[in-house]
């Protein structure tokens, strides 16, 4: 408030002046040349759809011309003030209120490195500063039928407030949110300000009743859409119910045919035998009668008699049916789709929604950032429809609202980028219909990016293990990755178990022995965790995959040595993305395959053909990049490989070839990406772990190698992919063959066939010393 009386004080006794066209040091005279033409004159420039369209000085103003030209300014200068310290030769892009003055660029420079001068406001002067921030000596020259606007350009709301914190920028009522917490003065008359809010908060209160009765009216749809959903829900299962019903019946009446048929054969059988042993019982009563007799023709007369009864058929030795009565059962996969029977959508809910994963807390100053949300309903089900009302937001520490894009993905998925351009503590927030989900407001610290020249010049920063047998030694380790806990897990190859140490190397726990039952080991390569924490192993000899817990304890195991789809033939390396999904490179089958957390085949990857194998050739390290895509080392071909993360599209884009140069590979093995987006590849035969833009695939250093260099090496782009044969390859810049081997750099311990890598939460660099059994930490 002082600084704007200030400004309007000081402007009332200098109208008179700057009319009378005096040379006096006020950098608001105009030129005579300026005054004097017909056209109008506008300190914006020529653009007139601003905050004022009307923003002019009339030529009622004018003064006799200036015959000599001196005043007179360029034509390409005509619309715009002068600096008050360079003169017409420059152009005013900015007003100091202290000063009074009207600066150009470099002037504004000069007065913010100038201790007296540095603390002032400088507010620029484009076309989004209203005509209330500027001095009223200036503003009295102005036609005053001229309209003047005062609206906030992004609430259309009437300005009431400067925040000097963010160089006097007007605001409106509805801005007030996104500068809470800085310094405000009222722009114009208090009482006017204060006149100004309290309208806002009627028209504000307006809003809050139509949104009560839009409550109210969306309450009783809500019941409707209920009422009349619960009965198409009963409608439909009494439809199946009626179905399942009928069949019923239908399968009792056979049942009770069966049985009367069986029932009525059985009798029969059952009289027949009981005629037949009736007869066998009158012959045993006949010869008992005749036995004694001596008469011949009695006894001749029986035995006919015996002769034709037992010329008669005989019954069977057993019954003529059998008992077997079966039901046929269904199909088994009806049960889970009657289980599963109908579903409902009721869209996105903030309670249930949420981001995936923590990474989303840290990013990187001018690199685009992704965070991943998944979409819940009420009943906490994943959202099957799309266009849901999602709405995002990330203010910067200064209070300046950043650039926010949203996209859709499968599975109820969205995706919301931005770029940070400074570093300190940013609010996330996402909202479902307004409403924000769980977890928001969220902080964000951004920070500038690793610098990689200072990793290679000062080299290790310590190393633990060693070869051995006892707990914190290692023989022959292949795999580490960093838990969310932040403990480094190493598989301790030979050892056939998995040791967890803290971020230091200081040893905690360990899991797993030599065998082949659940938990035990022959040989684990790869290791990595997923967004449960839970630890996954490629249990390499024993050619299958083990999951556990964070504490070592046996979850699941799947696979066994084979060719066919979800079995293995030396597993190499794992990798898991946001979904839990299990990515394992299968060396010997030539392939990479995709499985769900439980284990479950999803889809393959590669060319595992006995013609084409040689495309992928002993895939060993692998890890997903943030846009779904996997990204492998493809150890006997010398290179990296990029695969799609679509089932539809199998392209295959292949980076570097086999060579010593920055670039190019000898047997690469484990690989990982960092939080800024670099890609770091365990370079084995060259002794040494390169790094690479995940722009654009440039080497933007190494570190490590029995030979390395003396600094910083300028970095060595990868030759753009090739399509060659339905794959992409790519072949180094003939230049590269011609690199010369570099001194070896005495402050750097050198590294023996490096075969995996990881990056802790701290930015740490932990590299597997394969050949010095040891863990390296940069």
């Amino acid at each position: 408030m002082d600084e704007m009386e200030s400004l309007q004080d000081g402007t009332a006794t200098t109208r008179s002046d700057h009319l009378n066209l005096h040379m006096q040091s006020s950098v608001f005279e105009t030129p005579p040349s300026i005054l004097s033409r017909n056209d109008s004159y506008s300190i914006w420039g020529n653009n007139t759809a601003g905050w004022d369209s009307g923003l002019q000085l009339e030529s009622t103003h004018s003064v006799a011309s200036d015959p000599s030209g001196l005043f007179s300014p360029s034509p390409r200068c005509s619309s715009l003030p002068s600096c008050a310290s360079c003169g017409e030769e420059a152009h005013a892009t900015h007003f100091c209120p202290d000063c009074k003055d009207l600066l150009c660029i470099v002037c504004v420079e000069a007065h913010q490195r100038v201790r007296i001068t540095r603390d002032h406001k400088v507010i620029p002067l484009t076309s989004s500063v209203p005509q209330a921030v500027l001095p009223s000596f200036l503003m009295g020259a102005l036609d005053e039928s001229a309209p003047v606007s005062s609206l906030c350009p992004h609430h259309e709301g009437k300005l009431v407030a400067l925040c000097e914190w963010c160089k006097c920028l007007p605001l409106c009522s509805s801005c007030f949110p996104e500068h809470m917490g800085h310094k405000m003065t009222p722009l114009g008359d208090l009482r006017g300000a204060l006149a100004a809010i309290v309208a806002d908060s009627r028209e504000e209160e307006k809003k809050c009743d139509e949104v009560e009765g839009e409550i109210g009216r969306m309450m009783e749809k809500v019941d409707s859409s209920v009422q009349a959903v619960a009965s198409e829900v009963r409608s439909v299962i009494h439809v199946h119910i009626s179905a399942l019903e009928e069949r019923r019946r239908d399968l009792l009446a056979l049942v009770e045919t069966t049985r009367v048929s069986k029932m009525n054969a059985l009798k029969s059988q059952a009289e027949a035998i009981h005629g037949h042993k009736s007869r066998l019982q009158q012959m045993v009563q006949l010869v008992e009668s005749v036995k004694e007799e001596d008469d011949m023709t009695k006894l001749t007369a029986t035995f006919d008699k015996l002769v034709e009864m037992f010329s008669m058929p005989r019954v069977g030795g057993h019954a003529t049916e059998c008992d077997w009565i079966k039901l046929i059962s269904p199909d088994a996969s009806l049960l889970p789709k009657l289980r599963g029977l109908g579903g409902l959508e009721s869209g996105a809910c903030a309670t249930n929604t949420h981001i995936l994963g923590e990474g989303y807390r840290r990013a990187i100053r001018e690199r685009q950032t992704t965070v991943t949300i998944q979409l819940k309903d009420a009943c906490n089900q994943v959202v099957r429809s799309k266009g849901q009302q999602v709405g995002g937001s990330v203010i910067a520490p200064n209070g300046a609202p950043l650039d926010v894009t949203l996209s859709e993905r499968e599975n109820g998925l969205m995706v919301l980028s931005y770029l940070p351009l400074q570093d300190g503590m940013h609010t996330l927030t996402v909202r479902v219909r307004g409403v924000a989900i769980t977890g928001c407001p969220a902080h964000v610290e951004v920070r500038r990016g690793r610098n990689y020249e200072e990793i290679s010049c000062h080299g290790e920063l310590f190393s633990f293990g060693g070869e051995g047998t006892g707990d914190g030694q290692l023989c022959r380790p292949w795999g580490i990755c960093c838990d969310i806990m932040g403990r480094i897990l190493v598989a301790d190859r030979s050892n056939n178990r998995i040791q967890i140490f803290d971020k230091d190397g200081n040893f905690l726990n360990k899991f797993g022995s030599a065998g082949t039952r659940a938990g035990q080991f022959d040989r684990p390569a790869g290791i990595t965790t997923n967004t449960l924490n839970q630890i996954i192993v490629a249990d390499k000899d024993n050619h299958r995959i083990q999951v556990f817990d964070q504490d070592g304890t046996f979850i699941l195991k799947f696979g066994e040595r084979g060719r066919p789809v979800g079995l293995f033939n030396y597993p190499w390396g794992v990798a898991s993305n946001n979904l839990n999904h299990i990515a394992v490179s299968d060396t010997r089958n030539h392939r990479v395959q995709i499985f769900t957390s439980m284990g479950q085949f999803i889809r393959k990857c590669g060319f595992d053909s006995a013609h084409f194998y040689k495309h992928l050739d002993s895939p060993r390290g692998l890890c997903f990049l943030p846009d779904g895509q996997l990204l492998i080392t493809d150890f006997n071909n010398h290179r990296l490989a990029v695969l799609s993360s679509s089932r539809s599209s199998p392209d295959m884009k292949c980076y570097g070839s086999e060579g010593d140069a920055e670039g190019l590979f000898c047997r690469p093995q484990g690989v990982k990406i960092d939080s800024e987006g670099h890609i770091l590849v365990c370079d084995s035969r060259n002794n040494r772990v390169q790094i690479f833009s995940g722009d654009d695939m440039r080497c933007v250093g190494t570190f490590g190698g029995s030979w390395a260099t003396n600094g910083f090496q300028m970095p060595t782009e990868l030759a753009t992919p090739l399509m060659v044969g339905g794959t992409n390859t790519s072949l180094p810049p003939p230049s590269l063959f011609n690199a010369q081997p570099p001194k070896l750099r005495c402050n750097q311990n050198a590294l023996d066939r490096p075969t995996d890598v990881c990056v802790s939460p701290e930015g740490r660099i932990y590299v597997v010393d394969f050949g010095n059994n040891c863990i390296r930490v940069f």
